[in-house]
């Protein structure tokens, strides 16, 4: 099967020798614009949030650079793991993907600004400029498809959890088994994302293929 050729192939590794010396440049350009126009980021980009989204820019444009006039894939395995990891941070804190993704898109934009001055300046073709515009952003897509990767894994692993979680909680209830106190019958609730319920109702109902029983219900308070 053939393979589209990937834009940045397009591109002559000179013209990452013009691009470079504008790198810190730009890296600041994307870091200014998150921080102004998302405002879950704005005036939180002094601490270690900034410090990682920092060195999520530098690491996504260091590894651009070294793209161009190559056929390589857009990530290799420590910048793929970059950004699943960031992904799998946004779901262990409950957020959904709409922030990074933004992200993403601001700084791919800042970025094609910041490169596309670069490049008028040196000379470089209106053909380039077109290829280098097109491998930026199928670039950042390929980050944004890593960063979903991992978001799917946390939520995966979360889901996992919280059934655990239930069918402890479950146990709890309908067994009977002793726990400390109602504090810590609540904590359990919370673990498990369910409201604690004031009854708890059991129907038995007969598995397939067993002999024919009246369900029973049982009802009890907790």
């Amino acid at each position: 099967m053939l393979v589209a050729p990937r834009p940045w192939s397009a591109l002559g590794p000179g013209t990452a020798d013009v691009l470079r010396p504008g790198l810190p440049d730009a890296v600041d350009a994307a870091i200014a614009a998150i921080d102004r126009e998302l405002p879950l980021f704005r005036g939180r980009l002094d601490g270690e949030l900034g410090r990682n989204i920092r060195r999520g820019v530098q690491v996504a444009l260091d590894r651009f650079l070294d793209l161009l006039g190559t056929d390589a894939p857009a990530l290799d395995a420590r910048s793929e793991q970059v950004y699943a990891a960031f992904g799998e941070g946004e779901g262990s804190h409950g957020r959904s993907m709409d922030t990074l993704l933004g992200a993403y898109r601001i700084g791919a934009r800042v970025t094609w600004g910041s490169f596309a001055a670069a490049a008028i300046r040196a000379g470089i073709t209106t053909g380039d400029l077109v290829v280098l515009a097109e491998a930026i952003f199928a670039y950042i897509d390929e980050i944004s498809a890593a960063s979903a990767v991992g978001y799917a894994r946390q939520q995966a692993a979360q889901a996992g959890q919280r059934n655990a979680r239930r069918a402890r909680l479950a146990e709890v209830l309908l067994t009977g088994t002793a726990v400390p106190d109602v504090a810590e019958l609540r904590r359990l609730a919370a673990g498990a994302a369910w409201s604690l319920p004031a009854t708890v109702a059991v129907a038995v109902v007969p598995l397939s293929g067993a002999a024919e029983r009246t369900p029973v219900t049982v009802r009890g308070r907790r």
